[in-house]
């Protein structure tokens, strides 16, 4: 939608917004895999870090392998029947792009994956690349999976942390590679779509603020965790003032008059 706008209207610029809400029951399986983030970033006509192609390969299917109920607070997840929709969405919509595009995985430099845990961009690429060998698969993949073995699971935001995992962390300089790029979302859609990297793109890496991010995080102990998952947000309208939490720039003070009040740490 970002890139239709801009090829409409190349004077503006689309900001985009990848996150969710990741939310496990205590105990469950799925509950290690539960995290949170979020990626912010700009569409325009002169993109300084990635052109994106104008290919894409897309799949669809009505499947229940991760949702979360209207009645419920915590998602539900069928872990294996989701592995193999994920798998499943990955080549169906891989063999469209293809088929669009007329490119082979050999004109890929590197490739990107929504991650869940980082197995599972293992597991994908090994589907896609047949007998590819460990040293090769760690090539290709091992420097987008860096930020997500840290920070765990984003969601809607794994696959552009991947992407930022790669700008900053990549080994050789990748101006004017072509970067493989799979998004996907339980219920299920998968797109495989991909994009140029740019000449001077390593001049606005935000490489350094990301680690200091990363390095700045607090811990919790195991009864801490507990405790803010059983916190919740209060749902009958009353009005509230949160404990002052100050983890970053802006925080979640309160409820008033039926609306959630932020404010600057």
């Amino acid at each position: 939608m970002a890139m239709g706008l801009v090829a409409m209207k190349p004077k503006s610029k689309v900001l985009v917004i990848a996150s969710d809400i990741a939310r496990y029951e205590l105990g469950s399986p799925g509950e290690s895999t539960q995290g949170c983030g979020a990626v912010a970033f700009t569409v325009s006509v002169n993109p300084r870090l990635l052109t994106i192609d104008p290919e894409a390969g897309f799949y669809a299917d009505d499947v229940m392998d991760f949702w979360r109920p209207n009645y419920l607070s915590e998602a539900l997840v069928d872990g294996k029947y989701s592995t193999l929709v994920y798998i499943k969405a990955l080549q169906e919509s891989w063999k469209q792009y293809a088929a669009e595009s007329g490119r082979a995985l050999d004109d890929f430099a590197r490739f990107c994956y929504h991650i869940p845990f980082t197995r599972m961009a293992a597991k994908a690429h090994q589907k896609l690349a047949k007998g590819i060998s460990d040293e090769a698969l760690q090539r290709v993949i091992g420097e987008s999976l860096g930020y997500s073995r840290s920070a765990g699971n984003c969601y809607a935001a794994s696959l552009y942390v991947g992407l930022c995992s790669l700008l900053d962390n990549a080994t050789e300089n990748l101006s004017g590679k072509r970067i493989g790029l799979y998004s996907y979302g339980s219920g299920c859609v998968g797109e495989f779509f991909s994009g140029v990297v740019q000449k001077d793109y390593c001049d606005v890496l935000f490489n350094e603020e990301h680690q200091a991010m990363l390095a700045g995080r607090t811990g919790l102990t195991f009864q801490q965790y507990e405790d803010i998952y059983n916190y919740g947000i209060p749902t009958d309208g009353g009005e509230y003032t949160f404990p002052q939490y100050r983890t970053g720039p802006f925080r979640f003070a309160g409820m008033r008059k039926h609306k959630r009040i932020y404010e600057m740490a």
